[in-house]
Protein backbone atom coordinates (compact mmCIF):
# COMPACT_ATOMS: atom_id res chain seq x y z
CA UNK A 1 0.00 0.00 0.00
CA UNK A 2 2.86 2.37 0.74
CA UNK A 3 4.40 1.67 -2.65
CA UNK A 4 1.06 2.21 -4.38
CA UNK A 5 0.71 5.66 -2.83
CA UNK A 6 4.30 6.60 -3.68
CA UNK A 7 3.69 5.51 -7.27
CA UNK A 8 0.50 7.59 -7.32
CA UNK A 9 2.31 10.81 -6.37
CA UNK A 10 5.71 9.97 -7.88
CA UNK A 11 8.77 9.07 -5.77
CA UNK A 12 10.14 12.62 -6.03
CA UNK A 13 6.87 14.27 -5.04
CA UNK A 14 7.04 16.46 -1.90
CA UNK A 15 3.94 14.58 -0.77
CA UNK A 16 6.16 11.54 -0.09
CA UNK A 17 8.10 13.40 2.62
CA UNK A 18 7.33 12.70 6.27
CA UNK A 19 7.14 16.42 6.94
CA UNK A 20 4.96 17.96 4.24
CA UNK A 21 4.10 21.56 3.47
CA UNK A 22 0.35 21.65 2.92
CA UNK A 23 -0.04 25.42 2.89
CA UNK A 24 -2.86 26.15 0.45
CA UNK A 25 -3.50 22.43 -0.10
CA UNK A 26 -6.67 20.61 0.95
CA UNK A 27 -5.34 17.72 3.09
CA UNK A 28 -8.29 15.53 2.08
CA UNK A 29 -7.24 15.72 -1.57
CA UNK A 30 -3.72 14.45 -0.88
CA UNK A 31 -4.50 11.95 1.87
CA UNK A 32 -2.40 8.80 1.67
CA UNK A 33 -0.89 6.07 3.82
CA UNK A 34 2.62 7.48 3.37
CA UNK A 35 2.79 9.33 6.73
CA UNK A 36 1.61 6.18 8.51
CA UNK A 37 3.67 3.53 6.72
CA UNK A 38 6.83 5.52 6.00
CA UNK A 39 6.63 6.83 9.55
CA UNK A 40 6.31 3.26 10.84
CA UNK A 41 9.39 2.18 8.89
CA UNK A 42 11.39 5.10 10.28
CA UNK A 43 10.43 4.27 13.88
CA UNK A 44 11.16 0.58 13.23
CA UNK A 45 14.61 1.55 11.96
CA UNK A 46 15.28 3.45 15.20
CA UNK A 47 14.23 0.41 17.25
CA UNK A 48 16.30 -2.05 15.21
CA UNK A 49 19.37 0.19 15.39
CA UNK A 50 19.44 0.64 19.18
CA UNK A 51 17.64 -2.51 20.33
CA UNK A 52 14.22 -3.07 21.84
CA UNK A 53 15.18 -2.43 25.47
CA UNK A 54 16.82 0.92 24.82
CA UNK A 55 14.01 1.91 22.49
CA UNK A 56 11.36 1.07 25.10
CA UNK A 57 13.14 3.30 27.63
CA UNK A 58 13.25 6.08 25.04
CA UNK A 59 9.51 5.74 24.49
CA UNK A 60 8.79 5.95 28.22
CA UNK A 61 10.84 9.14 28.49
CA UNK A 62 9.15 10.54 25.38
CA UNK A 63 5.70 9.93 26.82
CA UNK A 64 6.67 11.42 30.19
CA UNK A 65 8.11 14.55 28.57
CA UNK A 66 5.36 15.24 26.04
CA UNK A 67 2.18 13.69 27.50
CA UNK A 68 -0.98 15.74 26.90
CA UNK A 69 0.79 17.99 24.38
CA UNK A 70 1.47 18.29 20.66
CA UNK A 71 5.01 18.83 19.41
CA UNK A 72 6.74 19.77 16.16
CA UNK A 73 9.04 17.65 14.06
CA UNK A 74 11.98 19.76 15.19
CA UNK A 75 11.14 19.23 18.86
CA UNK A 76 11.09 15.50 18.25
CA UNK A 77 14.52 15.61 16.61
CA UNK A 78 15.92 17.69 19.48
CA UNK A 79 14.61 15.16 21.99
CA UNK A 80 16.01 12.28 19.93
CA UNK A 81 19.47 13.87 19.93
CA UNK A 82 19.24 14.65 23.62
CA UNK A 83 18.36 11.12 24.69
CA UNK A 84 20.09 9.06 22.00
CA UNK A 85 23.00 11.19 20.87
CA UNK A 86 24.29 10.27 17.42
CA UNK A 87 21.35 8.03 16.49
CA UNK A 88 19.71 10.63 14.28
CA UNK A 89 22.83 10.98 12.16
CA UNK A 90 23.47 7.23 12.14
CA UNK A 91 20.07 6.37 10.66
CA UNK A 92 19.84 9.44 8.42
CA UNK A 93 16.80 10.89 10.21
CA UNK A 94 16.92 14.14 8.25
CA UNK A 95 16.73 12.23 4.97
CA UNK A 96 13.80 10.18 6.24
CA UNK A 97 11.88 13.23 7.36
CA UNK A 98 12.70 15.94 4.84
CA UNK A 99 13.52 14.03 1.63
CA UNK A 100 11.17 12.36 -0.82
CA UNK A 101 10.71 8.65 -1.42
CA UNK A 102 12.07 5.84 0.76
CA UNK A 103 15.75 5.90 1.88
CA UNK A 104 18.02 3.01 1.01
CA UNK A 105 18.42 1.95 4.64
CA UNK A 106 14.74 1.11 4.92
CA UNK A 107 14.17 -2.02 7.04
CA UNK A 108 13.51 -5.07 4.89
CA UNK A 109 10.29 -6.82 5.82
CA UNK A 110 9.32 -10.18 4.40
CA UNK A 111 6.11 -12.15 4.74
CA UNK A 112 5.77 -15.63 3.31
CA UNK A 113 2.00 -15.38 3.54
CA UNK A 114 1.92 -12.05 1.70
CA UNK A 115 4.11 -13.44 -1.08
CA UNK A 116 1.77 -16.41 -1.47
CA UNK A 117 -1.29 -14.14 -1.65
CA UNK A 118 0.30 -11.90 -4.28
CA UNK A 119 1.37 -14.94 -6.30
CA UNK A 120 -2.18 -16.25 -6.12
CA UNK A 121 -3.59 -12.92 -7.32
CA UNK A 122 -0.99 -12.62 -10.09
CA UNK A 123 -2.07 -16.02 -11.45
CA UNK A 124 -5.58 -14.67 -12.12
CA UNK A 125 -4.63 -13.14 -15.47
CA UNK A 126 -3.45 -16.58 -16.61
CA UNK A 127 -6.87 -18.05 -15.92
CA UNK A 128 -5.86 -19.71 -12.65
CA UNK A 129 -8.63 -19.44 -10.06
CA UNK A 130 -7.98 -19.93 -6.34
CA UNK A 131 -9.03 -22.96 -4.40
CA UNK A 132 -12.19 -21.85 -2.61
CA UNK A 133 -11.03 -23.71 0.51
CA UNK A 134 -7.58 -22.11 0.44
CA UNK A 135 -6.30 -21.32 3.91
CA UNK A 136 -4.95 -18.05 2.52
CA UNK A 137 -8.42 -16.71 1.79
CA UNK A 138 -10.19 -17.59 5.03
CA UNK A 139 -9.19 -14.55 7.03
CA UNK A 140 -10.81 -11.23 5.99
CA UNK A 141 -7.54 -9.29 6.00
CA UNK A 142 -5.79 -11.85 3.84
CA UNK A 143 -8.72 -12.09 1.45
CA UNK A 144 -8.68 -8.28 1.18
CA UNK A 145 -5.02 -8.38 0.17
CA UNK A 146 -5.84 -10.95 -2.49
CA UNK A 147 -8.87 -9.08 -3.83
CA UNK A 148 -7.11 -5.69 -3.92
CA UNK A 149 -4.26 -7.27 -5.91
CA UNK A 150 -6.54 -8.47 -8.70
CA UNK A 151 -6.90 -6.34 -11.87
CA UNK A 152 -9.29 -3.44 -11.39
CA UNK A 153 -11.00 -4.05 -14.73
CA UNK A 154 -12.33 -7.58 -15.15
CA UNK A 155 -14.46 -9.36 -17.70
CA UNK A 156 -18.15 -10.02 -17.07
CA UNK A 157 -17.34 -13.70 -16.55
CA UNK A 158 -14.58 -12.89 -14.05
CA UNK A 159 -16.89 -10.63 -12.05
CA UNK A 160 -19.60 -13.28 -12.11
CA UNK A 161 -17.16 -15.91 -10.88
CA UNK A 162 -15.90 -13.77 -8.00
CA UNK A 163 -19.32 -12.69 -6.80
CA UNK A 164 -20.83 -16.12 -7.28
CA UNK A 165 -18.11 -17.97 -5.41
CA UNK A 166 -17.34 -15.48 -2.64
CA UNK A 167 -20.77 -13.83 -2.31
CA UNK A 168 -19.02 -10.44 -2.36
CA UNK A 169 -22.09 -8.27 -2.91
CA UNK A 170 -23.43 -9.45 0.43
CA UNK A 171 -20.19 -9.06 2.36
CA UNK A 172 -20.58 -7.47 5.78
CA UNK A 173 -16.98 -6.23 5.70
CA UNK A 174 -17.02 -2.69 4.25
CA UNK A 175 -13.39 -2.83 3.08
CA UNK A 176 -13.94 -6.06 1.16
CA UNK A 177 -17.28 -4.86 -0.18
CA UNK A 178 -15.79 -1.62 -1.54
CA UNK A 179 -12.83 -3.40 -3.16
CA UNK A 180 -15.35 -5.60 -4.93
CA UNK A 181 -17.72 -2.77 -5.90
CA UNK A 182 -14.86 -0.70 -7.28
CA UNK A 183 -13.94 -3.58 -9.56
CA UNK A 184 -17.57 -4.11 -10.50
CA UNK A 185 -17.94 -0.39 -11.29
CA UNK A 186 -14.65 -0.21 -13.22
CA UNK A 187 -15.71 -3.28 -15.22
CA UNK A 188 -19.27 -2.08 -15.87
CA UNK A 189 -20.64 -5.22 -14.20
CA UNK A 190 -24.33 -4.26 -14.08
CA UNK A 191 -25.58 -7.05 -11.72
CA UNK A 192 -23.66 -5.30 -8.92
CA UNK A 193 -25.14 -1.86 -9.59
CA UNK A 194 -28.17 -2.25 -7.28
CA UNK A 195 -25.70 -2.92 -4.46
CA UNK A 196 -23.61 0.09 -5.53
CA UNK A 197 -26.72 2.27 -5.39
CA UNK A 198 -27.61 0.91 -1.97
CA UNK A 199 -24.07 1.51 -0.71
CA UNK A 200 -23.83 5.09 -2.03
CA UNK A 201 -27.16 5.90 -0.43
CA UNK A 202 -26.23 4.63 3.02
CA UNK A 203 -22.50 5.22 3.61
CA UNK A 204 -20.90 8.63 4.13
CA UNK A 205 -17.18 7.94 4.62
CA UNK A 206 -14.97 9.45 1.93
CA UNK A 207 -12.58 6.52 2.32
CA UNK A 208 -15.24 4.37 0.65
CA UNK A 209 -17.06 6.90 -1.49
CA UNK A 210 -14.14 8.44 -3.37
CA UNK A 211 -12.76 5.28 -5.06
CA UNK A 212 -16.26 4.12 -5.92
CA UNK A 213 -17.35 7.40 -7.50
CA UNK A 214 -14.00 7.68 -9.28
CA UNK A 215 -14.48 4.22 -10.80
CA UNK A 216 -18.03 5.01 -11.92
CA UNK A 217 -17.27 8.39 -13.46
CA UNK A 218 -14.21 6.94 -15.20
CA UNK A 219 -16.37 5.06 -17.70
CA UNK A 220 -18.49 6.67 -20.42
CA UNK A 221 -21.32 4.21 -19.82
CA UNK A 222 -21.50 4.72 -16.04
CA UNK A 223 -20.65 8.42 -15.77
CA UNK A 224 -24.30 9.48 -15.77
CA UNK A 225 -25.07 6.93 -13.07
CA UNK A 226 -22.31 8.43 -10.88
CA UNK A 227 -23.65 11.95 -11.37
CA UNK A 228 -27.19 10.78 -10.65
CA UNK A 229 -26.10 9.07 -7.41
CA UNK A 230 -24.20 12.13 -6.23
CA UNK A 231 -27.07 14.46 -7.04
CA UNK A 232 -29.49 12.21 -5.20
CA UNK A 233 -27.47 11.33 -2.10
CA UNK A 234 -24.76 13.96 -1.56
CA UNK A 235 -26.70 15.66 1.24
CA UNK A 236 -26.19 12.50 3.29
CA UNK A 237 -22.42 12.87 3.10
CA UNK A 238 -20.11 14.89 5.32
CA UNK A 239 -19.53 18.43 3.92
CA UNK A 240 -15.83 17.69 3.32
CA UNK A 241 -16.77 14.52 1.43
CA UNK A 242 -19.32 16.50 -0.58
CA UNK A 243 -16.80 19.11 -1.74
CA UNK A 244 -14.05 16.59 -2.49
CA UNK A 245 -16.35 14.28 -4.45
CA UNK A 246 -17.74 17.22 -6.40
CA UNK A 247 -14.23 18.14 -7.54
CA UNK A 248 -13.48 14.50 -8.46
CA UNK A 249 -16.65 14.26 -10.54
CA UNK A 250 -16.13 17.62 -12.24
CA UNK A 251 -12.48 16.88 -13.08
CA UNK A 252 -13.19 13.42 -14.46
CA UNK A 253 -16.21 14.61 -16.42
CA UNK A 254 -14.08 17.31 -18.04
CA UNK A 255 -11.39 14.75 -18.89
CA UNK A 256 -13.93 12.45 -20.55
CA UNK A 257 -15.50 15.27 -22.54
CA UNK A 258 -12.14 16.43 -23.94
CA UNK A 259 -10.36 13.09 -24.18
Amino acid sequence: NLQKDIDKFGKHSPLTKLKTDLLGVNPDEVFSRIPYEKGFLFILLLEKTIGRGTFDNFLKEYIERFKFTSITTEQFLEFLDEKLHGLSEKVGALEWIYDTGIPNNCPKLESKRLSELLKLAHAWKYGIRPDLQSVHLRKPREFLVYLSSLPEILSYEDCEWLDGNFDLSRSGNADILVEWLVRAASSGYKPAFPKIRDFLSSVGRMKYLKPLYKALVGRDDTKEFALEMFDQYNQRYHPIAQSTLKRVLEAQTLTLSTG
